[in-house]
């Protein structure tokens, strides 16, 4: 079971092209949150967030965009400050 059709897709990708993953593994970190994939033959997490764009867009049905887009950055940065790899779709 996963939360979106996006991550679905994800899923289904890794596990056709037999990439060992995880699906909501906590990050070591405890105000993260909890990443979408890791994959730890790799040592590489996957965060799919809900964007429209590159433009990083939120949709109108979101309940708190500023916040959403805040929560990204928040995760972006900490991966950068533990040297983590964090690969994002949209």
């Amino acid at each position: 079971m996963v939360k979106s059709f996006e991550e679905c897709e994800i899923a289904n990708f890794l596990l056709i092209n037999q990439i060992k993953y995880m699906y909501e593994k906590s990050y070591p970190i405890n105000d993260y949150g909890v990443p979408d994939f890791y994959l730890p033959d790799y040592k590489i997490w996957i965060e799919h967030f809900g964007f429209k764009s590159e433009e990083e867009d939120v949709p109108d049905w979101f309940d708190n965009p500023l916040k959403y887009k805040e929560t990204a950055e928040k995760k972006r940065r900490i991966h950068k400050e533990n040297k983590t790899i964090l690969v994002e779709s949209f």
